[in-house]
């Protein structure tokens, strides 16, 4: 199950830097579609956006993974390994507790909009849940990978000292 979790953060942080990319390259081509050829799309910003939501959403689990959270490492790094565990652990215990409130709400939300037929009401008019679906469905991954990286502080088994925890 570790390795199954572990490999669904990296796809899913590949994946999200791919929709960076074509997030750029969308407005790229909006911006020369408007100002050179003097023809704007219709789609290019809208969907750029709905892109540049699911590529955040999708890289929680992996920034989790690769424990690039935001960490005082002036006071971290001068504890010993022990401490570095605890406050580990106790990091990503906290960070799960806060994934699943935001992941029950924001299916709830979601799932109101798919029920309801709610669109974006603009010119695309994509459905409100394809963008409100990436709130649960990336922070279910990152709980899933919070519990991992809990669980390695408080047994020490995978965990590196110094956090980096690139020996992953």
């Amino acid at each position: 199950m570790t390795r199954l979790i572990n490999r669904a953060s990296e796809l899913c942080g590949q994946l999200s830097a791919w929709l960076l990319v074509m997030t750029g390259m969308a407005l790229t081509w909006e911006v020369v579609a408007r100002y050179v050829f003097n023809a704007p799309t219709r789609w290019a910003s809208e969907t750029s956006e709905l892109l540049l939501i699911w590529a955040v959403f999708l890289a929680i689990g992996y920034t989790v993974r690769h424990n690039r959270n935001i960490v005082i490492d002036l006071i971290y790094v001068k504890l010993p390994s022990g401490w570095q565990r605890v406050l580990d652990a106790f990091a990503n215990l906290f960070l799960l507790a806060f994934a699943l409130v935001v992941m029950w709400y924001g299916f709830q939300i979601a799932w109101d909009s798919f029920e309801v037929g709610r669109t974006t009401a603009t010119i695309m008019d994509f459905p409100s849940w394809w963008a409100e679906s990436s709130v649960p469905f990336g922070f279910a991954l990152a709980a899933l990978q919070c519990t991992l990286e809990a669980l390695k502080a408080l047994t020490g088994k995978g965990w590196a000292a110094g956090s980096g925890n690139e020996g992953h």
